[in-house]
C-alpha cells in the first residue's frame, strides 16, 4: 500500500501541519520533503506539526539516520525548527524517537507526542487556534486537502 503524504501551511500563524497516511517509505519521504520545499512562501520561523497516527512507518533505523544526515545537509531552512511528532503506536513512537534523538543534536527541536493538545503547547501555538488546526488534520484525514 503506497503512503499518503499530504501538508497544509497556515501562514497566519507560521504552522506546517504535514499528515501521513498509510506506508511511510524513505524514498517516498524524501519525494515530499522535495514537494513541501517548492513552497516559496516558506521561512525558518515555521514550526512544524507532523502527524504520524494514520501511518505505518516502513524506514529501516539507519534509514532514519541517514534521512536525519539529509535533512541536516540539504535543507537549511529547517534547521532550527521548532518540530512536534504525533504518534499513537509504539512502532511510531519508537522510529520518531530515533528520528528526534538525530535531528535534536543537528539543532532542530524536535519532540514526540501522543496529544494534539500537548503537541501544539510544545510549539508555543496559542489554545485559540485549536479547533482550527484539528479542523485542517480532519480536512487532510478525509481527503479535502491535496
Amino acid at each position: 500500500m503506497q503512503g499518503i503524504y499530504k501538508h497544509i501551511i497556515l501562514e497566519d500563524i507560521q504552522l506546517i501541519v504535514i499528515q501521513f497516511q498509510q506506508e511511510i517509505t524513505y524514498e517516498g519521504l524524501k519525494n515530499f520533503v522535495k514537494k513541501i520545499l517548492q513552497n516559496k512562501g516558506l521561512s525558518p520561523r515555521y514550526k512544524m506539526l507532523i502527524d504520524l497516527r494514520d501511518s505505518q512507518i516502513k524506514i529501516a533505523i539507519s534509514d532514519i539516520e541517514k534521512f536525519s544526515n539529509l535533512m541536516h545537509n540539504n535543507v537549511t531552512i529547517f534547521e532550527s525548527s521548532l518540530v512536534s511528532i504525533l504518534t499513537k503506536t509504539p512502532n511510531q513512537v519508537t522510529k520518531a524517537i530515533i528520528y528526534s534523538y538525530s535531528s535534536n543534536n543537528r539543532n532542530m527541536n524536535c519532540k514526540v507526542f501522543s496529544t494534539l493538545e500537548v503537541a501544539l503547547h510544545n510549539l508555543s501555538i496559542s489554545f485559540l487556534n485549536f479547533e482550527s488546526i484539528k479542523n485542517e488534520i480532519m480536512k487532510m484525514r478525509k481527503g479535502s486537502h491535496p
